[in-house]
């Protein structure tokens, strides 16, 4: 107990545990989750490039123009002044009207709107064409009730066929498909993982003794980090997090305990503290980019998957922690997930306790 509360007033004694570990962690939260504050990805500029110039295309437009997702920037001339419009992303979607778009449509040939859409911006081309796709299928339904009741069709039958079958969906937890519910719980994880590496390495680097207590000071403290991040995002970000903060709090805790395991192995492998804070910032974005958050894990190579869970334990515990944040439960892989990560964990330390034996011993004996 002695040794715990030496390593205890050690940590604190030295500023820069303090504010690494604790202050950049919720000034960086309340930074990155302001960028991502506004729920909708409103106003996309688009061009439109109307051929046919009818009563029908113009509706068309007005329904682009009136929608909120998006403004209408300016009217295109040709087809060229659309794809300069959106390789020079003044624009990022073009709609084309073709010519003889209204004859055709009332009677009954095939006529086609084109979308012409910039994908490089993930977030902005899914939103882009998932509206598109509802107004045009909504001035298409209008055209085909306008169709049926000119053949004396009763208008209640004439939407019966229209609507021959609905849709109706309910989108969980996230209705509003915002950024910050998908990036914020996991960007916390990594924010909290690359600090404790950059401090607990070091410090151990600096100081072999007493490691286990290093180990409990350093994870309890960087998990108590994560419940005030998490805390942020719910009551100054306006993020709903339905799971329990306490229980969240102890998965940070179980994963930075598996962390420390590699961590560790780290720090009695490199010699230079300059060295070791280098590597471990060179860690963050591809224990991130390939931890199944920015793309599922089911989507990825078997054998990377292998790989990446040998290598670095986020794979196991970052998705999960995000769900629970969000949903208020746990995914059915999780029992699975945390065997698996308590087994990287015990390889792990065990390779640090052969290095220490091999190199020199620093695995002191705790009273």
């Amino acid at each position: 107990m002695t040794n715990f509360i030496s390593e205890l007033k050690k940590f604190f004694t030295v500023p820069k545990n303090l504010l690494f570990m604790i202050g950049i962690p919720m000034i960086f939260t309340v930074f990155f989750g302001n960028v991502y504050r506004n729920d909708y990805l409103n106003t996309i500029p688009i061009t439109v490039y109307d051929m046919d110039n009818s009563s029908l295309s113009r509706s068309l437009v007005e329904e682009f123009d009136k929608n909120p997702r998006y403004t209408v920037d300016f009217y295109s001339e040709n087809l060229d002044e659309v794809k300069q419009a959106v390789e020079s992303t003044q624009v990022y979607m073009g709609v084309v009207i073709p010519s003889d778009f209204e004859k055709d449509v009332k009677s009954k040939k095939s006529s086609k709107v084109a979308l012409i859409v910039d994908a490089t911006n993930m977030a902005v081309a899914n939103n882009a064409l998932a509206s598109a796709t509802e107004i045009i299928s909504t001035v298409n339904a209008g055209v085909n009730l306008q169709f049926l009741e000119g053949k004396n069709v009763p208008p209640s039958l004439s939407k019966r066929y229209v609507n021959i079958f609905e849709m109706n969906n309910r989108t969980l937890w996230d209705p509003k498909l915002s950024y910050k519910y998908y990036v914020m719980p996991g960007m916390i994880l990594v924010l909290v993982q690359q600090l404790f590496l950059s401090i607990f390495v070091v410090n151990v680097i600096e100081d072999k003794t007493n490691i286990f207590y290093k180990i409990l000071i350093h994870t309890i403290i960087s998990s108590l980090t994560f419940l005030i991040c998490t805390s942020l995002l719910k009551h100054v970000l306006g993020i709903n997090i339905i799971g329990n903060m306490l229980t969240s709090t102890f998965l940070s805790f179980m994963y930075l305990i598996s962390l420390s395991s590699i961590a560790l192995v780290l720090a009695l492998s490199i010699s230079s503290p300059l060295r070791a804070t280098q590597l471990c910032m060179l860690l963050s974005v591809p224990s991130f980019l390939t931890a199944g958050y920015v793309w599922p894990v089911m989507k990825m190579p078997q054998l990377s998957v292998y790989i990446i869970k040998a290598l670095w334990p986020l794979i196991y515990m970052i998705a999960p922690l995000r769900d629970y944040l969000i949903k208020g439960a746990l995914p059915y892989y999780f029992k699975s997930n945390m065997l698996q990560m308590t087994v990287f964990a015990g390889i792990w330390f065990f390779i640090a306790f052969l290095i220490s034996k091999k190199s020199r011993p620093c695995l002191d004996e705790e009273d």
